[in-house]
């Protein structure tokens, strides 16, 4: 059962929202699509994964994605926890392009694309790190094991690492392997009854805290920066005119009885948005 569906993220909305609010020539707007595309290639990636997902059967496996739980004075975010009676399993989701190195000498995560390497933060320590928090979080009282792999959505992504690391195959795997792998988890004696799965689920749902804060803040803009109107959805015009009734785009000629709802969503993501 997926108890929380996958949807974009607060912080996208923002920033698409943002994206199309703010003048092309506005100094920051690289910075914004920087950010926004990142976004948009993890929630796609994510996606992406929640494919093979959706072959589980859903009365024994119990899906919780994008759960940010709170610990000691902040949050930790998991991509999807996956609840069962004999494991807890803990993804995280990397869409990244090009040829991925594990260091293991150095404890690098490195990746090539277009013959420039990049370095990134070791998700494999982000894992362990997800895995000790989610562990204190249950407080010790729930006895079942914690898994983790680090999934890679990108099918044409290359994994290498040096000879010596030869487990490193247990850790990271491409999304379309992923079924396979969580067949091959143990099941032990160990039951968790239902009872127990219900409780953790109840709180899974009711600590979880979507990251919010005020991007405009974020961003240093102001609200006279942002371009006023109603957006065509179709061309991005702006503004478009209302005829008889509905919104007419001058533009391209698209009509629509309900492009206001964009623009007041866009003032609840951009204007009012206290978290």
């Amino acid at each position: 059962m997926i108890h929380k569906p996958r949807k974009k993220s607060l912080m996208l909305l923002k920033h698409e929202s943002l994206d199309a609010r703010l003048p092309s020539s506005h100094p920051k707007i690289p910075q914004i699509t920087s950010n926004l595309k990142k976004l948009s290639a993890g929630y796609n990636g994510e996606k992406s994964v929640d494919y093979y997902l959706s072959f589980l059967d859903f009365e024994d496996y119990h899906i919780f994605h994008d759960i940010r739980l709170p610990f000691q004075n902040h949050y930790f975010q998991i991509d999807t926890i996956i609840l069962t009676s004999y494991f807890i399993l803990l993804l995280e989701i990397k869409n990244i392009a090009g040829t991925l190195y594990f260091d293991p000498i150095f404890n690098q995560f490195i990746r090539n694309k277009d013959g420039i390497d990049t370095g990134f933060p070791n998700p494999l320590f982000q894992m362990k790190l997800h895995k000790i928090q989610l562990q204190r979080w249950l407080n010790h009282h729930i006895n079942i094991p914690i898994y983790t792999y680090l999934v890679i959505s990108n099918p044409q992504t290359i994994v290498r690492t040096s000879k010596d690391n030869e487990t490193l195959n247990q850790a990271v795997i491409h999304a379309n392997y992923l079924l396979e792998k969580i067949e091959q988890i143990p099941r032990t004696d160990l039951v968790l009854p239902e009872p127990s799965l219900h409780k953790i689920s109840k709180n899974l749902l009711a600590e979880h805290k979507e990251l919010n804060y005020p991007i405009l803040e974020k961003y240093h803009i102001s609200q006279n920066e942002l371009t006023r109107g109603i957006i065509c959805c179709r061309c991005s015009f702006c503004p478009v005119q209302r005829v008889y009734g509905t919104w007419h785009c001058p533009s391209c000629s698209f009509s629509n009885e309900n492009l206001h709802q964009s623009a007041l969503n866009d003032y609840y993501l951009l204007i009012n948005d206290r978290a």
